[in-house]
């Protein structure tokens, strides 16, 4: 004999029995493997019995097939019933309190058997004893009963025993009814042997027992209902987000523009957001976490440009001038640099003597200086350098904002190739004008003002290195003619209702259209949904 958990479960749309078997922890790995193929499934209560019996003979008790078997097994029966019952209940049917063997083993094995029925209420605000079969006792071992039925044994608990008198399976086959089942028990506990016990009359028979797990239901609700609608309003929010998440129903091209309008109209508003300095919560705190400040792009691209200025105004210049080329080490003013090239290698500019490789520092002379002042050759790579990090740094935005304003992450991946096209575009016009900057740059000055020739052949290399400065600052910055105008400014149009209106419906279908899975997903959550809606009102919540 072994305990069972008999579950009830409502759906009446489903109508399924079902037997399994629970192994105790003590099983062995090969014995537990036998009990999880042990399940039966059956179409009448008439089947239980041989289920039983079927179920006994693998966890080894006590029949007449077996009768130096142990009496009871600490595994579990599972009888589970869905349809409609009207009732969600779980019951523990646990065999012989008292016991009809005088085994020490299986008296123990009776008081596990308790104590792991515990597991499903332990406080025992739940558990509710029932005691059956009263009738099958020996005479004279009634006052034992009549002990564990008014909780004064060692097991006890907080709502202490009924007892009740089943019907025998002739009287279940007869058809027996609930009222000839009342009666019968009213005259079994009505004899002489039983009254003498001193019994609480409203702790005997079914109909005090249904009476008795009503209040305690009602009971149950009322104290279970905050946290009923703390689930309900929990599991709402939940679905409202899913919902959301999967964003409107795209089976249609007229659906899938509206759709795609929608997210371009978010993905217009935070890139400009981004670009004027306007952070929202999605932005996050600021923090020295890269990921973070790479989402706050104004401010990113502005300390980009500031470092890019402060290195041209330190190391812009090819040539730096000593007193003598030819000397030692120690007499000259030597430095190492390293700047970022457009292939996004790092190149050492060591400056030694006479050196002409391009992009090295040389050593001149103060005349040798002011002969070359007019020329930059190392502009280029530096510029290039800075447009090659600000592309990089507004790619790793523009992908972040599509994360932000939709999850799906096929659309998205899909959405972001033509993002990245467009933007792709804007950086290839960025790179022609700073072509054509850094050519007018290295072309020749040409003037016929005689005086203006003779006062710069008269100025001092100071003025000549303040003009320079200058020129770098205010003539061939790339964040101004260039990020500016060719990658910033145009930036919010790289995917936007405009563009989103020249699709063809074959073009928002392949961008957009959702599949059988997330159709399906999105029906299933909003019928969850409308249910959870409903709950409010039929619990009073």
């Amino acid at each position: 004999m072994a305990f069972a958990y008999i579950v009830l479960r409502h759906d009446s749309s489903i109508n399924r029995k079902a037997a399994s078997l629970i192994p105790s922890p003590s099983r062995t790995p090969q014995e537990r493997q036998r009990f999880a193929a042990f399940r039966r499934e059956f179409a009448s209560f008439d089947e239980l019995p041989g289920i039983i019996q079927e179920a006994s003979s693998l966890m080894g008790v006590r029949s007449s097939q077996a009768p130096n078997a142990p009496a009871f097994a600490t595994d579990a029966l599972r009888l589970e019933v869905v349809g409609n019952t009207g009732l969600h209940l779980t019951l523990v049917d646990l065999p012989g309190l008292i016991s009809v063997s005088e085994d020490p083993n299986d008296i123990d094995m009776v008081k596990t058997l308790v104590h792991s029925a515990r597991h499903f209420d332990k406080e025992g605000l739940r558990t509710i004893g029932i005691i059956t079969k009263p009738d099958l006792i020996n005479r004279g071992t009634e006052e034992r009963v009549a002990r564990l039925a008014k909780n004064l044994e060692r097991i006890k608990l907080h709502h202490g025993f009924f007892l009740l008198m089943s019907p025998s399976p002739e009287q279940l086959q007869e058809g027996t009814g609930f009222q000839q089942r009342v009666q019968a028990e009213s005259k079994f506990f009505s004899n002489v042997s039983w009254k003498a016990q001193d019994l609480d009359e409203e702790r005997i028979g079914i109909e005090y027992l249904r009476s008795f797990l009503q209040d305690l239901l009602d009971s149950h609700i009322e104290r279970e209902l905050p946290k009923v609608r703390q689930d309900v309003h929990r599991l709402l929010e939940e679905l409202d987000g899913e919902i959301s998440h999967l964003g409107p129903e795209r089976l249609k091209p007229s659906q899938t523009r509206i759709f795609l309008t929608q997210v371009s109209v978010d993905f217009q508003s935070l890139v400009k957001d981004g670009l004027e300095g306007i952070y929202d919560a999605r932005v996050g705190t600021f923090s020295k976490d890269s990921s973070i400040a790479n989402r706050r792009l104004r401010a990113a691209v502005h300390m980009e440009n500031e470092k890019f200025a402060e290195f041209m105004r330190v190391h812009c210049q090819q040539r730096r001038v000593v007193s003598d080329p030819k000397g030692g080490q120690s007499t000259l003013e030597s430095s190492s640099h390293s700047i970022s090239g457009s292939t996004g290698k790092s190149s050492n500019f060591a400056a030694q003597p006479d050196e002409k490789a391009q992009g090295e520092e040389l050593l001149v002379t103060k005349k040798q200086m002011l002969a070359w002042v007019k020329q930059s050759a190392m502009w280029g790579t530096i510029s290039q350098s800075h447009v090659d990090r600000i592309v990089a740094l507004v790619t790793r935005y523009l992908n972040w904002v599509l994360q932000s304003i939709h999850k799906d992450t096929t659309v998205r991946g899909k959405l972001w190739k033509n993002v990245k096209m467009a933007f792709d575009m804007k950086v290839e016009n960025a790179r022609d004008e700073l072509a054509k900057l850094l050519q007018d740059e290295q072309g020749h000055l040409i003037t016929y003002n005689h005086d203006y020739t003779e006062n710069i052949q008269k100025t001092r290399y100071e003025d000549a290195k303040k003009l320079l400065e200058s020129s770098v600052t205010t003539m061939i910055r790339p964040d101004t003619q260039v990020i500016e105008r060719h990658i910033l400014a145009p930036l919010a149009s790289v995917f936007g209702p405009t563009v989103v209106s020249g699709y063809s419906d074959e073009d928002l279908l392949h961008l957009a259209a959702e599949s059988p899975q997330t159709s399906r997903c999105r029906v299933e959550a909003i019928q969850v949904q409308k249910n959870l809606k409903k709950a409010p009102q039929e619990l009073s919540l």
